[in-house]
């Protein structure tokens, strides 16, 4: 098990299922973009989810401050 998956395993409160390639497809002319082949693949390996750690960076990566993290959800909401 790599370190991604227990990442799931520990904080994950939801996963979303593998999309396939043909759907990946259609959400990249859905949208009208490309993703990059790591990005892409990422995808196919692992996608995304609801995690219950507020935080989850690199190690060594400098810590978001709440207000950093709140700044960028609520840009996530309402784009401008």
């Amino acid at each position: 098990m790599n370190a991604i998956d227990l990442a799931y395993l520990r904080f994950a409160r939801e996963r979303f299922p593998l999309p396939s390639a043909s759907t990946l497809d259609a959400l990249e002319r859905r949208i009208g973009v490309t993703f990059s082949p790591d990005y892409r693949q990422f995808i196919l390996d692992f996608n995304e989810g609801y995690f219950s750690e507020p935080e989850i960076a690199p190690v060594g990566a400098p810590p978001l401050s709440s207000h950093r993290c709140t700044e960028l959800a609520r840009r996530i909401r309402r784009p401008k």
